[in-house]
């Protein structure tokens, strides 16, 4: 059994614990040997590894750790294959994440702080080449390019150069843009505190203090601040060769799940089912495969390991905390209501394309929609699908990230419906249809939501639309797969729920729904036989003869009413 190391990003801890890491060091002789530039950043969603790395990094560059370089590498690629830099540096690393932003006051004194943390970290551990009094003096200052300069300055006088590594540079920052998009452009603006913190680093790089440096975040928001005037600077985040630096791959998923004790009976059915769930992740479209979000495979894996059975929530909240903020995201600049436009084509699967921003410019008014499904896509809530010419065609990764807007949208249509119900209450609605077989009471739920739109709501009102709200409704049980538009042998089932590896359900449903604005469009009863002409034909699909527990009920609603609410059994 080997020991996962979910949460853990200290490499020396994960090589003296002896737990399982997946080798990514033949990237560090990639990025010495064959990138030519020396001063490197990259991007990727939360909870895709970048910490590890950097601490990887670390170890191998830093002087100090020359005695263990055959005990932290020697059964890795790279110290196999060792280059001729390894541990020749002064590494100085910060990690920007957990910066209070309640305010600009706040952001900027807790950046110093950190400045200050990754400093004094740095000359303790080469207290041997610092004058011992440098730490207090630093302690006074109040500026944190003040902080750098100075310390630039004693370093120039040690024989020694520097490694720079930033973790989470981009972390406030991403904070601040998503509720204050003026508290951003004022610390990222010419005279701001992120921008002369980076021209101090920039001044460092070009008299050869600093030799490299790496970077990690989740999107380029402040890359203007860290690369203007910096020419010599590479983001390497969409280059197919480095495509596979962070995240794992199918193949490695496998040898995880082997190693935490899955049979090879059980094998298929896992795969499957983690590939459903965390898979789908491309950030290149020459890329041999996608991938799955490392974090979320290792939470996985650790829990399965020790009782051989699902965990009772398939994604962490450690995890869903960091992708709960997608709201903020569709607000940034207001005007909230025209981008959910966008929300609302991704949810019905239809086509979204556009350039992908690789360098945002907050100076134009507003965010621009391309902005916002750029900022979407490095945040992991949008993936590559294919490539159209010189635009991209996005989609949802995974069923984690679908379950993410679902919550979202669900949210958003309570709000413009004006109601705010219980969640207790709408759990028993679904109670009462996942139990009993009767879905009476959550159809009243979506009564309620359609009688509350305004005139000029139903006038843009489809049935796509209706299906969608009662589809959100359904969502809400866990225990389902809940599809819409699902697929199978070339049919289209309105919305399907089949039951998931967490719980076993007492029944499986599928639903055709047929909706008119009004009465008098078309006859109620039409509707209802041409739903039930559909579903008789849905179910002699050998696929739903593979669901015993499938229960199969037509739906007819015009204007705010359901006027039919019908089950249809399998023999007729």
């Amino acid at each position: 059994m080997i020991k996962i190391g979910y949460g853990q990003s200290n490499f020396e801890s994960m090589v003296s614990e002896k737990r399982y890491y997946v080798d990514r060091t033949n990237y560090i002789a990639l990025l010495e040997t064959t990138i030519q530039s020396k001063f490197l950043f990259f991007l990727r969603p939360r909870r895709f590894g970048k910490s590890l790395f950097i601490s990887t990094l670390e170890y191998y560059y830093g002087l100090e750790h020359k005695e263990k370089f055959d005990f932290l590498f020697g059964k890795y690629y790279i110290g196999q294959n060792p280059t001729p830099l390894a541990n020749s540096y002064l590494v100085l690393q910060f990690d920007f994440s957990g910066i209070d932003t309640t305010s600009l006051q706040h952001t900027e004194k807790g950046f110093l702080a950190k400045v200050f943390i990754g400093v004094k970290t740095f000359l303790q551990t080469y207290s041997s080449l610092f004058p011992s009094d440098l730490i207090a003096d630093l302690a006074e200052t109040d500026k944190a390019e003040t902080v750098m300069g100075k310390l630039f300055m004693a370093v120039k006088n040690t024989p020694y150069k520097m490694y720079l590594l930033i973790d989470e540079y981009d972390h406030f920052a991403n904070e601040l843009v998503s509720f204050d998009l003026d508290a951003f452009k004022n610390s990222v603006s010419r005279n701001g505190f992120v921008r002369k913190f980076y021209e101090t680093i920039k001044t460092a790089t070009g008299n050869g203090i600093i030799d490299r440096m790496f970077v990690t975040g989740v999107s380029p928001v402040t890359v203007d601040s860290l690369t203007s005037g910096f020419n010599i600077s590479r983001n390497i985040s969409l280059l197919s060769n480095c495509h596979n630096l962070m995240g794992f791959t199918e193949a490695e998923v496998a040898d995880i799940l082997i190693g935490v004790g899955a049979s090879d009976s059980e094998m298929p059915k896992l795969m499957r089912d983690m590939k459903k769930w965390y898979n789908g992740y491309l950030f290149n479209v020459e890329a041999k495969e996608r991938l799955y979000n490392s974090d979320m495979v290792l939470y996985f894996a650790e829990l399965y390991g020790q009782n051989k059975k699902y965990p009772d929530k398939m994604l962490d909240i450690n995890i869903a905390s960091d992708y709960s903020k997608i709201r903020k995201i569709f607000r940034i600049g207001g005007f909230e209501n025209d981008k959910l436009k966008i929300l609302d084509k991704l949810i019905r699967g239809e086509r979204v394309l556009f350039d992908l921003t690789d360098q945002f410019s907050f100076e134009k008014k507003g965010f621009p929609t391309e902005d916002l499904l750029s900022l979407l896509f490095y945040m992991g809530f949008l993936t590559i699908k294919k490539k159209w010419g010189d635009k991209y065609e996005m989609v949802m990764p995974n069923k984690v990230i679908r379950d993410i807007y679902f919550d979202y949208f669900l949210q958003v249509m309570e709000e413009r419906a004006h109601t705010n119900r219980d969640m207790y209450e709408l759990g028993n609605a679904l109670d009462e249809l996942i139990w009993e077989n009767r879905p009476q009471a959550i159809l009243q739920t979506l009564e309620v939501a359609l009688k509350s739109l305004t005139n000029r709501d139903f006038q843009t009102m489809d049935e796509k639309h209706v299906q969608a709200m009662f589809f959100y409704y359904l969502n809400l049980s866990r225990m389902y797969e809940t599809k819409s538009e699902y697929e199978s042998q070339k049919q289209y089932f309105d919305i399907v729920m089949l039951e998931t590896p967490i719980a076993e359900a007492q029944y499986e449903f599928i639903f055709e729904l047929k909706y008119a604005r009004k009465a008098g469009e078309i006859r109620i009863e039409t509707m209802k036989e041409q739903a039930k002409i559909q579903m008789q034909s849905y179910l002699a699909s050998q696929e739903l003869l593979n669901h015993p527990k499938m229960k199969a009920w037509v739906v007819v609603i015009v204007g705010d009413k359901v006027e039919v609410c019908e089950e249809i059994f399998l023999h007729l």
